[in-house]
């Protein structure tokens, strides 16, 4: 059995952001690379697909945010436990500003197949390669039976 997709898009200003907090950000190289340690093999394998999909198109790189991937991991994982493949509360648990936010969610025999499911939908496809997100949240987890593999992208926009 293929890969089974689900893709939800939010846009709009969060109300709150601090504009100091952006002029304050880390460079994304630096943040990148500093968070990448705490990530699974297979959440930054997932992470790397995505961005050798999006370089092959002349697109930027996605920064790996801790953030977004603990929102990401929890979800996958809540997925992988109820056997069942739906979005999360997108903007839950998201504390940085942003002004759109996307999700990929998928479920099938491994990472690589996910990503092929979502390189092949059109709407998910338009969510990984939109040239409007800066950073990703990825999350993998497995079934009980290690039979399914469950992915969850979470892609922010801040101004």
């Amino acid at each position: 059995m293929g890969p089974v997709l689900l893709n939800p898009l939010v846009t709009g200003p969060r109300r709150g952001a601090h504009p100091l907090a952006i002029r304050l950000l880390v460079p994304v190289a630096l943040m990148t690379l500093l968070a990448t340690a705490c990530f699974t093999s297979e959440d930054q394998g997932s992470w790397s697909l995505v961005n050798a999909s999006r370089q092959e198109r002349g697109l930027p790189a996605l920064a790996l945010d801790q953030e977004l991937s603990n929102k990401a991991g929890a979800w996958a994982t809540e997925m992988a436990n109820s056997g069942h493949l739906r979005h999360s509360n997108l903007p839950e648990d998201i504390s940085q500003p942003w002004t759109a936010l996307g999700e990929n969610v998928g479920s099938g025999p491994d990472p690589l197949a996910i990503h092929k499911g979502f390189l092949g939908s059109p709407s998910h496809y338009r969510t990984m390669m939109s040239d409007q997100y800066r950073s990703i949240g990825v999350g993998v987890a497995h079934s009980g039976d290690r039979r399914t593999v469950y992915v969850a992208h979470v892609f922010l926009k801040s101004d």
